[in-house]
C-alpha cells in the first residue's frame, strides 16, 4: 500500500468521524462497493475510535501511525524553511506532527512541526490553526511548550514550529513512576500553574487531557496543543466546539451541550484530570456512547468519589480530596472553583493540613480536624496562648479605680472563658471524620467567633485582633492576618485612638509587604507614622520601629535613598534607648547594612551587620529567628567578599537552627538554601548547589505562592546555575518565567528585573538568539541607570553582556568598547564574583576571535595570575 493510499484513508476517516453512528454504517456500505480496501481500513480506525487508549487518549492517531510505519512517508526528508523533517510523531484530527531538525547551521535544535491536514483546509479549520499560532506566540511559561517559528507551504497550508518535548503523558508518568498521592498533587499544581497562566493571558485551553500534558525527564509537565483553544476576546459564536473537535471524557457539561465556554470549563477538565490521577480511572465511562447519551450521563449524574476507585498504592484518599475533585467537576459552573488559582490553593491547603474550601467552614469539621490531630496537648497550649493574650490586653490598659478594675477583670475573665469554651465545645469526637488538621485552625475558630462580636469591650476585641493577626502572620497566613489588623483599625477609628490605629496600620503594612503588595505596604506605614506624629506621647522607640518598617518597604521597591535615610533616622533614635530598643536597633542595623551591601559599600555594611548580630546574641541569644536572619545576612556579605569558608560555616549553622527551631515550612528558609546553593556553585560543588537551589524554589513556591517576587528571585538563582552548567533551555525557561513574575510583583525599574534580564540574556546567547539577548541587556542597563548609583557593578555587568551580544552580531568596535569599560569596574567592586570572571572570559573570547595576540595574552595573564 502506498503513501497516497494512506493519505486517502486519513481523509476518509476524518470525513466519517463527522457522521453519527448510523450514518457512518451507511457511508461504509457505500464505500465498500466503491473501494473495499479503503472501506476496510477506515472501518478498523472507527472501531479503534470506540476503544479506550489511556496512554494518549488518541487510539486513532496510534492506529494511523502503526499502519503508516510499514510504508515510506513522503514527508520524511522534506525541507520546511530552516527545518528538515526526520520522522512522523503523530497523526490526528487537525493534521500531523513531525519531528524535525534545524539545518541552517546557526545551532543544533530538534523541533516539532505541526502541519494542518489538507482535508481540513476550510475557513473554520484555518481559523483555528491561526488562532493556535496567535495564542502560542504570546505564551512564555516553563510548563507550556513554546512556539519557535511558523510558515506556510506553497499551497498556503500553514504549519507551526514548536519546541520538541520528550516525555510521557501525565497519567502514564504517575503510574510508571509509582508517584505517591502528595507527589501527584505537587505535579498537578504545576499543571494548574500553566493553565492559570493561559487564563491570565485571556486563553481558555478547552482540551486539557493527559495526552496534551507530557512530563519531561525533570518531572515537569508541558502543556501542549492549543488547537481548539479560545481567546476570551473572541466573539461568542467561537465558544462552541463539536464533539469531534474536543475530547468528551474531559469536556465540561457546557462544552458537550454547546453552551458558552469560560475559564471554569478548564477547571472542570482539571477536576477530571485530578480524578484520574488519584483513582486510576475516569469519572465517566463514555466509550461507545452516542452524543445524546454522553450528554445525559455527564450533565445529569454525579460521579462516584475518586477514593472509591483508588488503587492499593493510593488507598486512603481523604474526604478533603474527594470534595476538591467533585467541586471542580460540579455540573453547574457557578458551583465550581471560580478560577484555576482557587483550585490550586485548595490543593495547597490539603498538602499543608489545613481545611479545604471545598468542604466549607463547618465548625464540626474544623474542630474535629484539630482535636484528632493534636488532642489535649495542643488544645492546652492554645488555651494558654489565648489566656496570655487576654492577660496582656488587661495589663496594657489602665483602669481608674479598684472597683472599675474588678469589674473589668471579671468581665474579661467571663468573656475569655466563654470564648474558649465556645471554641472547644464544637470538637465533639463523635462527629469527627478522622481527617487531619493543624494547630493554626484553632485560630480560625477563634477569629470567626471574634468577628461575630463576642466581646462587647472594643479595646479587648481590638487587642485580640492584633494578637491573633500577629500569630497568623508568623504562621504565614497573610489573608487571615490582614483581616484581623483591618478589624483593629476600624475599631480604633470608632474609638478615636490614633495610637491603636497606628499599630493596626503597622501590622497591616507588614502583612502587605509579605504578600508582595509593596506600594500598599508603604502607604500603610506612612499613614501610621503620620498618626503617631499627631499624638507623639512617649513613643520614640515605636516611631523608630515604624520608620524601619517604612524603610523596608521602600528598599524592596528599589528606593535605596529614602530607605537609607529612614533607617538612619531610626538608628539615631534607637541609640538613645540601648536597652528598651535593642531588638529594633539590631533590625535597623541589619536592614541598613543589607542596603549598603547592595550598593557596594561593603566596609560599612559589614560593620553594621556584625553589630546587629552581636546585639542580637547578647539580648536574645542564638536560638532566635531574628538572630538567624542576622547570621544569614553576614554570611551573604562574607560570601560576596570571597570569604567562603566562614560564610559556609555560618550558613550551615543557620540551616540547622532554622529546621530545629522553626520547622521545615519556615517561611524564609528558601533564602538560606538559595545562598548555600550560590556559595557551593562558586566553590565548584555543583551537585550540592543544584540540590539547595531546587529545594529553595520548591519551598518558596509552596510557602509564598507562584507570583511572589521571592519566587522569581530563587528561580533566577537556579537559572544562573543551569546556565553555568550549560543547560541553556532549562535556564531560559526559568529566567523567562521569573521575568514574567517580576513584571507583576515589582516596579518596572526594580534592580531585580535588571539582574534577571542579564540572566535571561545569557540564556538567549547560548540558544543562538543574540538580537533578543541585546534587547534584554539594554533593558538591564536602562534600569541600572535609573535605579542604581553611577558606576554600580550591576551596570558594568550589563555593559559586558551587551558587548558580547554586539560582538555576536558583527559589531566588534562597539563590543570592544563595552567589554573593556566593564571589566575594571567589576574587578574593583567584586573581584571574587562570577560576574567578574564572566566579564574577563568575554574579553578573552573576543580577542581570541579577533586574532589580537597581545591583548589576548594580557587578559589570559589576568585570568591565570
Amino acid at each position: 500500500m502506498t503513501p497516497e493510499f494512506w493519505k486517502r484513508v486519513e481523509e476518509a476517516f476524518e470525513q466519517a468521524t463527522t457522521l453519527d453512528p448510523a450514518a457512518q454504517q451507511r457511508w461504509l456500505q457505500s464505500m465498500q462497493q466503491q473501494d473495499a480496501a479503503l472501506a476496510s481500513q477506515v472501518a478498523q480506525l472507527l472501531a479503534a475510535d470506540d476503544q479506550d487508549d489511556a496512554r494518549l487518549n488518541a487510539p486513532i492517531e496510534a492506529s494511523l501511525q502503526a499502519m503508516a510505519s510499514s510504508v515510506d512517508d513522503p514527508w520524511i526528508g522534506r525541507q520546511l524553511g530552516h527545518y528538515r523533517i526526520i520522522s512522523r510523531i503523530a497523526t490526528g484530527g487537525m493534521g500531523a506532527v513531525f519531528r524535525a531538525e534545524r539545518t541552517d547551521a546557526q545551532f543544533e535544535q530538534d523541533v516539532a512541526i505541526k502541519l494542518m491536514g489538507s482535508h481540513l483546509a476550510d475557513a473554520d479549520a484555518l481559523g483555528r490553526f491561526r488562532t493556535e499560532r496567535q495564542i502560542l506566540a504570546h505564551m512564555q511559561h516553563p510548563y507550556i511548550a513554546s512556539l519557535l517559528d511558523g510558515g506556510a507551504l506553497s499551497d498556503n497550508t500553514p504549519y507551526l514550529v514548536m519546541e520538541y518535548v520528550t516525555g510521557a503523558p501525565l497519567t502514564q508518568h504517575c503510574q510508571t513512576q509509582q508517584l505517591s498521592v502528595d507527589a501527584r498533587l505537587q505535579l498537578f499544581l504545576k499543571v494548574c500553574e500553566a493553565v492559570a497562566y493561559a487564563h491570565r493571558n485571556l486563553v481558555v485551553h478547552r482540551d486539557i487531557k493527559p495526552g496534551n500534558i507530557l512530563v519531561d525527564d525533570h518531572g515537569n509537565p508541558r502543556l501542549l496543543d492549543f488547537g481548539i483553544a479560545k481567546l476570551m476576546a473572541d466573539s461568542p459564536d467561537t465558544a462552541t466546539v463539536t464533539v469531534q473537535r474536543m475530547t468528551p471524557d474531559y469536556a465540561s457539561p457546557e462544552q458537550i451541550t454547546g453552551q458558552p465556554v469560560t475559564t471554569v470549563s478548564d477547571v472542570y477538565a482539571l477536576g477530571v484530570l485530578l480524578y484520574e490521577m488519584l483513582s486510576g480511572q475516569r469519572p465517566y465511562q463514555l466509550q461507545g456512547l452516542r452524543p445524546a447519551e454522553m450528554e445525559q450521563l455527564v450533565c445529569d449524574t454525579t460521579p462516584t468519589r475518586p477514593s472509591e476507585h483508588a488503587t492499593a498504592q493510593l488507598r486512603g484518599l481523604s474526604r478533603d480530596l474527594d470534595a476538591v475533585v467533585l467541586k471542580a467537576m460540579h455540573r453547574d459552573p457557578e458551583h465550581r472553583y471560580t478560577s484555576v488559582q482557587a483550585l490550586a490553593e485548595d490543593i495547597q491547603r490539603h498538602l499543608e493540613g489545613r481545611p479545604v474550601q471545598a468542604r466549607g467552614q463547618q465548625w464540626r469539621y474544623l474542630a474535629s480536624k484539630f482535636m484528632r490531630r493534636h488532642a489535649l496537648a495542643v488544645a492546652a497550649s492554645s488555651i494558654t496562648l489565648l489566656l496570655g493574650v487576654a492577660a496582656l490586653v488587661y495589663h496594657n490598659h489602665s483602669v481608674t479605680s479598684e472597683r472599675d478594675q474588678a469589674r473589668f477583670e471579671a468581665a474579661r475573665a467571663k468573656a475569655v472563658t466563654g470564648f474558649l469554651i465556645d471554641i472547644f465545645k464544637q470538637s465533639n469526637p463523635d462527629e469527627t471524620d478522622g481527617a487531619n488538621v493543624t494547630a493554626r485552625e484553632i485560630l480560625d475558630i477563634g477569629a470567626e467567633r471574634l468577628e461575630q462580636g463576642l466581646f462587647a469591650q472594643p479595646r479587648i476585641r481590638g487587642e485580640l485582633n492584633h494578637s491573633i493577626g500577629t500569630v497568623y502572620s508568623h504562621l504565614g497566613q497573610y489573608p487571615q492576618a490582614g483581616q484581623q489588623f483591618t478589624a483593629m483599625i476600624a475599631l480604633a477609628e470608632q474609638l478615636g485612638d490614633p495610637l491603636m490605629q497606628a499599630r493596626g496600620l503597622t501590622g497591616l503594612g507588614r502583612v502587605l509587604f509579605e504578600q508582595g503588595e509593596l506600594s500598599r505596604a508603604q502607604a500603610s506605614h506612612e499613614q501610621a507614622l503620620s498618626l503617631l506624629a499627631a499624638d507623639p506621647g512617649d513613643n520614640a522607640v515605636q516611631r523608630a520601629t515604624m520608620l524601619n518598617d517604612l524603610a523596608e518597604s521602600q528598599f524592596a521597591q528599589g528606593d535605596y535613598t529614602h530607605a537609607d535615610s529612614n533607617n538612619r533616622k531610626a538608628l539615631a533614635i534607637l541609640e538613645g534607648f540601648p536597652q528598651q530598643g535593642i531588638e529594633s536597633l539590631s533590625k535597623t542595623q541589619h536592614d541598613l547594612g543589607v542596603s549598603l551591601q547592595i550598593q557596594g559599600h561593603f566596609d560599612e555594611a559589614e560593620q553594621l551587620l556584625r553589630q546587629a548580630l552581636d546585639n542580637a546574641l547578647q539580648s536574645v541569644g542564638e536560638r532566635n529567628s531574628n538572630t538567624l536572619a542576622y547570621m544569614h545576612a553576614l554570611a551573604a556579605l562574607l560570601h560576596e567578599r570571597g570569604h567562603n569558608p566562614e560564610a559556609e560555616k555560618i550558613y550551615l549553622r543557620v540551616l540547622d537552627l532554622e529546621r530545629d527551631l522553626l520547622g521545615e515550612d519556615y517561611v524564609d528558609a528558601d533564602a538560606t538554601m538559595t545562598n548555600l546553593g550560590r556559595l557551593y556553585s562558586d566553590m565548584q560543588q555543583f551537585e550540592q548547589a543544584e540540590h539547595f537551589l531546587r529545594a529553595a524554589v520548591a519551598h518558596v513556591h509552596r510557602v509564598r505562592g507562584p507570583d511572589h517576587a521571592y519566587t522569581a528571585y530563587d528561580m533566577i538563582n537556579l537559572a544562573n546555575l543551569l546556565h553555568q552548567l550549560e543547560r541553556p533551555q532549562e535556564a531560559y525557561d526559568l529566567a523567562a518565567h521569573a521575568l514574567e513574575i517580576y513584571s507583576r510583583a515589582v516596579p518596572d525599574d526594580h534592580p531585580y528585573i535588571a539582574s534577571a534580564s542579564l540572566t535571561y540574556a545569557g540564556t538567549l546567547i547560548d540558544l543562538g538568539r543574540p538580537s533578543l539577548a541585546e534587547q534584554a541587556a539594554r533593558r538591564a542597563l536602562d534600569i541600572c541607570a535609573k535605579a542604581l548609583p553611577e558606576g554600580h557593578w550591576l551596570a558594568a555587568s550589563a555593559r559586558s553582556v551587551l558587548g558580547e551580544t554586539l560582538f555576536l552580531q558583527d559589531q566588534p568596535e562597539a563590543a570592544e568598547t563595552l567589554l573593556r569599560e566593564a571589566y575594571p569596574v567589576l574587578a574593583a567592586a567584586r573581584p571574587e564574583d562570577r560576574a567578574t570572571s564572566n566579564a574577563l572570559s568575554r574579553l578573552i573570547r573576543f580577542y581570541s576571535a579577533r586574532g589580537n595576540a597581545e591583548q589576548l595574552a594580557y587578559y589570559q595573564a589576568l585570568r591565570d595570575g
